[in-house]
């Protein structure tokens, strides 16, 4: 089974907390919650429509800042394009540069890819991935346009997985980037918005790639819930603003408990952080001991990723628990 974060209730069982006494920080999912209305019976009822779908791809289109050049398909989450993309190719080498986020290198795989590691794209290498920013490490490649150029070129498929990306940096990429058809531009929708349980993602492409996407999903691809989620809150300016300002102060006074308790901080974003510490795994069995669940790599043992605590009492309870293990 690859790792994953999550499953915060398998681990209050293994450690004997009820399912809700375990302070889940091992995901990057936003503690704060988009206020959506209640869910009635009757949104269930029917199949989803055109014209649901349609303005939920308007909406995204919008908060991301999609170029018109390019195409928006929604799917259930990030992760449905990730097991499509790599079947849109012919089988050849896929650059994926470690430690990153691991269901990227699985699914090539799975599609019957060769996957290469290391800090430089290779000659040998068609295709690349690159998660920007870095999930787990926080930092970002420092030349796309380089890399898409290259790729171009080659012929092959250049994937940015946006998942952490802020939209106004995002559109900096779009930009950048605008004038290359290899590029697919990946973003989630449940991470920000603290909905990741809708499951909802959308892939921007050149129009050479979406209807091979679209055919590959099937019809009703995404569910009414998700799609009436993803229209309201991606419309929803003044929340989203908001929202980024409250996440970067819970990211901040995160960086500074850990910090604060020596702990090396090697990298983040808006809704993690992220340590590097020879005693990492020790670290993590003490936390899950005292109810705090965090997420480790087992290929790199001294990575550690906090995802935000949603209070003071949360950033307070993590802060003991931490100078607890240091004593």
């Amino acid at each position: 089974m690859r790792e994953h974060g999550g499953n915060s209730d398998v681990a209050a069982a293994q450690y004997g907390f009820a399912p809700d006494d375990m302070l889940d920080l091992s995901t990057g999912i936003s503690p704060f919650i988009y206020p959506l209305s209640p869910i009635t019976v009757d949104t269930l009822q029917a199949l989803p429509t055109a014209a649901s779908l349609t303005a939920c791809v308007h909406a995204a289109r919008h908060a991301y800042r999609v170029p018109e050049q390019l195409t928006v398909t929604a799917g259930a989450g990030t992760q449905a394009f990730l097991q499509i993309i790599p079947r849109l190719v012919n089988t050849g080498t896929v650059w994926i540069r470690q430690p990153t986020y691991n269901e990227h290198a699985h699914c090539w795989a799975d599609a019957g890819h060769n996957i290469v590691d290391g800090d430089v794209m290779p000659d040998e290498a068609d295709h690349a991935v690159v998660v920007f920013p870095n999930n787990p490490t926080g930092d970002r490649y420092e030349d796309l346009n380089a890399l898409a150029s290259k790729i171009e070129r080659k012929g092959g498929l250049l994937i940015i997985d946006g998942a952490f990306l802020d939209n106004a940096e995002g559109a900096e990429v779009f930009a950048e980037l605008s004038n290359y058809s290899c590029v697919i531009h990946l973003r989630s929708f449940g991470k920000f918005f603290g909905l990741a349980g809708v499951r909802l993602g959308f892939a921007m492409t050149s129009p050479a790639y979406s209807d091979a996407i679209r055919g590959m999903l099937g019809p009703w691809a995404v569910n009414n819930v998700a799609l009436m989620a993803g229209t309201l809150a991606l419309q929803d300016d003044d929340w989203i603003q908001s929202h980024k300002g409250v996440l970067e102060q819970q990211s901040a006074e995160l960086a500074k408990i850990l910090v604060n308790t020596n702990l090396s901080i090697i990298g983040g974003t808006f809704l993690f952080q992220t340590i590097r510490d020879a005693d990492a795994l020790s670290l993590h069995e003490h936390l899950a001991q005292t109810g705090i669940w965090t997420r480790i790599y087992r290929e790199w043992p001294d990575l550690m990723r906090f995802g935000l605590p949603r209070d003071r009492a949360e950033m307070d309870r993590l802060h003991n628990s931490i100078q607890i293990w240091r004593s």
